[in-house]
């Protein structure tokens, strides 16, 4: 009988400890998907074809765009893109009027702060719900607050949605002006050449 109460307060205990990470593992024939809270919601997360998904083509509304420098996942080092916020995610090319994206932070369950570990100043962070972090840096401190605010706001309107839900195919805005590309923001004070050749670069996106 001890042994039976020991072994139900080890469930109990595992039991709560789910609860507390707000984390669910189900089987589901041979699928296994993941849930999170977000948003105070037990929502299903979908597998890691949604970036996938998100990455073939531009979605969403367009709601802001504009030069940041994103750090590298491998090299860890800083380039200057060019970023395209949707109402689905977060889209960043090489270059400004480049027709595809090389990259996409998907909104649903992300979450966006000023990143105050990084070395450089204006850093701010995106966490996807997958657990990727990328940190992208602004030029001075009023811009990354815009660019905070604007990607919050989206994804909490994001996260009203189901995950699954489709969005219409939409395309870089700068594709439609086709005019040269202006100086994009260096703060370390590189030359114009030489962040022409870091553009070419692969950061490991």
């Amino acid at each position: 009988i001890r042994s039976c109460k020991f072994l139900h307060n080890r469930s109990c205990l595992a039991i709560l400890l789910l609860e507390v990470l707000c984390t669910t593992f189900c089987v589901d024939g041979c699928l296994l998907q993941r849930w999170r809270l977000v948003d105070g919601r037990n929502m299903p997360l979908r597998k890691r074809t949604y970036t996938s998904d998100l990455l073939t083509n531009q979605q969403g509304e367009v709601l802001k765009v504009g030069f940041l420098r994103k750090k590298g996942h491998v090299r860890r080092n800083w380039l200057d893109r060019w970023f395209v916020l949707t109402t689905e995610g977060v889209y960043y090319y090489k270059k400004r009027d480049d027709p595809k994206p090389i990259g996409v932070i998907p909104l649903f369950g992300s979450n966006v702060k000023e990143d105050t570990f990084q070395k450089h100043q204006h850093v701010l962070t995106i966490w996807t719900a997958e657990g990727k972090d990328y940190p992208v840096q602004a030029s001075t401190r009023d811009e990354m607050a815009v660019w905070v605010k604007a990607i919050d706001d989206a994804r909490n309107e994001r996260n009203k949605r189901p995950p699954d839900s489709t969005a219409p195919v939409t395309v870089n805005p700068a594709i439609a002006s086709r005019s040269p590309d202006p100086e994009s923001p260096s703060k370390n004070g590189a030359s114009a050449s030489a962040r022409a050749r870091d553009s070419d670069d692969s950061d490991d996106d």
